[in-house]
């Protein structure tokens, strides 16, 4: 996932090995999702707090 952002975010400028590990950092919660998952429900609540 974080190459994925990495790539792209390159596209744009440099990203120093700092930068890269402050970006690993600030994802805390991460979750892989099968092709043709849903993500949302309707009517669905978040099971986690963000922040």
């Amino acid at each position: 996932m974080l190459e994925t952002l990495y790539l792209h975010l390159s596209g744009h400028d440099v990203l120093s090995d700092e930068e890269r590990s402050l970006l690993a950092d600030t994802i805390v919660n991460q979750r892989e999702f099968t092709e043709g998952e849903d993500l949302v429900s309707e009517g669905s609540r978040p099971s986690f707090r963000a922040g």
